[in-house]
This record gives C-alpha cells, structure tokens and sequence, in this order.
C-alpha cells in the first residue's frame, strides 16, 4: 500500500530532469559528450602504457635468455 501512495504522489509533483532553458541543456549534452571522451582517450592511453611495459619486460626477458646462452 505503501508503494502505490508513492507512485501516485511522484504522478502528481513530478520531478524536474532536465531545465527549460535551452543552452543550460546543451551545456549538460556537451559537458557529457566531453566527459566521456576524456573517459575513452585515458582507457585507450592507459592500455598502450600496459602495452609498452609488458613488451619492455618480454625483451628484457629474452635479452637475459640471450645473454645466459
């Protein structure tokens, strides 16, 4: 019963999501279109980082292969 109380007082006031004015929207839309490709250019930078590290460990590997034969 509770439920039902709830969901017909959120039908009566609902919530604001977005503002009315035009550019206060367009700055969210960019901000989040901004924000997820910072989120995408780091994901890929940080792969090439662990990238280079695993190949400088797997030539100093075989260097020290080279170097014990």
């Amino acid at each position: 019963m509770g439920n039902r109380d709830r969901l017909q007082d959120d039908k009566k006031n609902p919530c604001k999501t977005t503002s009315r004015i035009l550019n206060v929207r367009l700055l969210y839309f960019y901000l989040a279109i901004l924000l997820y490709n910072v989120w995408i250019i780091m994901n890929i930078i940080s792969r090439i980082i662990i990238i280079e590290d695993n190949l400088r460990i797997f030539m100093v590997s075989i260097l020290i292969k080279i170097k014990n034969h």
